[in-house]
């Protein structure tokens, strides 16, 4: 298996990374730090941008990643990061 990256909504993007919970978590605090300190250039305004990630772990027995469980956790923490104060990381492991 190795990791794919896309847009999954609107305003969703999904990482399926090969990789532990723990590490899972680092990579997700790196990212929104980063779009947190870079902000978009809107016609010559710098306009804050923020990224609110949900982390959800695989399960040895599930062999399909897509329309599992693994997504309605991701999305579940995803929304609690958002109703958190945006800009943060929350994992299900």
């Amino acid at each position: 298996m190795q990791d794919v990256f896309g847009r999954f909504g609107s305003e969703e993007f999904a990482l399926l990374a090969c990789t532990n919970f723990e590490d899972a978590m680092i990579v997700a605090e790196k990212v929104h730090t980063a779009v947190g300190e870079t902000p978009v250039d809107v016609q010559g305004a710098p306009v804050p941008v923020t990224a609110s990630i949900g982390v959800a772990t695989g399960k040895p027995d599930v062999t399909s990643i897509l329309g599992s469980a693994h997504i309605n956790e991701a999305d579940a923490t995803w929304y609690t990061a958002k109703r958190g104060g945006r800009n943060r990381s929350v994992g299900f492991a």
